[in-house]
């Protein structure tokens, strides 16, 4: 997967799920519409959504079943619309994305950050224009001053 697979608007991503064969034999393709980044709110509903699945015990856990946690509880709050293979376990098991394939799940998770993280660099780059920009404005207006005083 390159940036290429995904598509930024706004605070929204949208990424083409390319066919893949799940490790149980089941193929899976889709469009996906995610949130680039969680809000305050949602990222302590995540936690405590994450900690729950663990259980009591949650220390006890492995980490392949941290991780997994981990990656359905945040594509809970991520994903905005998902083809109908992904959201239709949630009425059945309570939680969308309850699939065998764990390399589908890796899949969806790997997308959704990346997102994020295209969405954070592309915010870095417009703060950085701004301030260029900002930079330079500032920069003529005091050399128009020094004009108009005979600084110059």
């Amino acid at each position: 997967m390159n940036n290429n697979d995904i598509l930024l608007n706004g605070s929204l991503a949208t990424w083409r799920m390319p066919m893949i064969v799940g490790d149980l034999g089941g193929t899976y393709t889709g469009t996906f519409e995610f949130r680039t980044f969680l809000d305050p709110l949602r990222q302590l509903q995540a936690g405590r959504e994450y900690r729950e699945l663990l259980g009591s015990l949650a220390i006890q856990a492995e980490d392949s079943e941290s991780n997994l946690a981990f990656a359905l509880v945040q594509l809970k709050h991520r994903i905005v619309k998902a083809p109908a293979f992904w959201s239709s376990t949630e009425a059945e098991s309570g939680i969308a994305g309850n699939i065998g394939d764990m390399n589908v799940i890796a899949a969806v998770l790997d997308a959704a950050l990346m997102a994020e993280t295209m969405f954070k660099d592309k915010m870095a780059e417009e703060r950085n224009k701004m301030l260029e920009k900002a930079i330079k404005t500032g920069e003529q207006t005091l050399e128009k001053k020094a004009k108009e005083n005979g600084a110059v």
